[in-house]
């Protein structure tokens, strides 16, 4: 007989049938999400869920994945609440020691590498590592979102040294090593972030049409275009449709404007030095005619 673990359903359809198991359980942990954001941060949608009872994520409605994502576009303090939430979630760590979960990447060189590396360990000398460098990088990464910057400085530095095909190689081991440090935490993580991604994708802002980008552009234009607008030092400002700057002192800087799209942008003519004015001129140039191209 098989066992169901927790937030796993058996697939009722064929179309979910075709559906890998971390396909399915990622849309679960979204739905569980959902109706958290849409009711009032009602944790029991995550930790009290029953198919029998009120907390029936299939019983979520459209209005209740609206509000869900309006929720997210609109709450500037969104990572706090995430963070908050994946703190109560069990992590391997309060099921098993920190020398087991070591244990289980001892044989993976490169995992044992980013845990030597995020350990404050001299590159080759992972070999050293043990569960107490498991416990350390728990207490300082609890949560996925604590470990977002440091993981993204990783994989640059790894780029950094390396061709593209080993920084990928080393993108899948940080997603394996996260899931292995963090298990179920790291599943939420993941489920919240693709969560913002489908509500930030769906602003109102981002469908105007090419008309309506164009009128933006113009209004944006006839503002800068006004006679004085900033009085700033050294700041570079547009007077009817030329850039100045501070009196007696050359502006290398060159306006773009381009209608048709509603694109209005000043390239930089690097604080006066030589040549300033021309790389300024020809960046302009080469966005007006890698528009035209496009």
């Amino acid at each position: 007989m098989k066992t169901v673990m927790f937030g796993e359903r058996i697939p009722r359809n064929s179309s979910e049938q075709s559906k890998n198991p971390e396909q399915l359980n990622l849309e679960r942990q979204k739905k569980k999400l959902t109706g958290f954001y849409a009711h009032g941060e009602d944790e029991r949608y995550i930790f009290n869920y029953d198919e029998e009872e009120q907390f029936n994520v299939d019983k979520l409605t459209h209005d209740d994945e609206e509000r869900a994502k309006k929720i997210l576009r609109n709450d500037a303090h969104w990572k706090d609440r995430e963070w908050k939430l994946l703190t109560r979630i069990a992590g391997p760590d309060q099921e098993h020691s920190t020398d087991e979960i070591f244990d289980e990447m001892a044989g993976d060189e490169r995992q044992k590498r980013i845990l030597g590396y995020m350990t404050g360990m001299k590159w080759n000398t992972h070999d050293h590592a043990s569960g107490k460098n498991v416990a350390y990088f728990l207490k300082r990464y609890p949560t996925p979102v604590d470990f977002e910057q440091p993981s993204e400085e990783f994989l640059q530095m790894i780029l950094d040294y390396n061709d593209a095909k080993i920084a990928q190689e080393y993108a899948d081991e940080l997603e394996e090593f996260q899931l292995r440090m963090y298990g179920k935490r790291y599943e939420y993580y993941r489920a919240m972030e693709e969560l913002y991604k489908e509500a930030t994708e769906e602003r109102p802002e981002t469908k105007r049409g090419r008309a309506e980008n164009a009128k933006f552009g113009q209004r944006l234009f006839e503002i800068f275009n006004k006679d004085r607008l900033v009085a700033d030092s050294g700041l570079a400002t547009i007077n009817r449709g030329s850039l100045t700057g501070e009196p007696n002192r050359p502006n290398g800087d060159t306006a773009y404007y381009n209608p048709a799209i509603g694109l209005f942008g000043v390239f930089d003519g690097a604080g006066g030095m030589r040549g300033g004015a021309r790389a300024s001129r020809l960046g302009a140039e080469v966005v007006g005619q890698s528009l035209q191209d496009g």
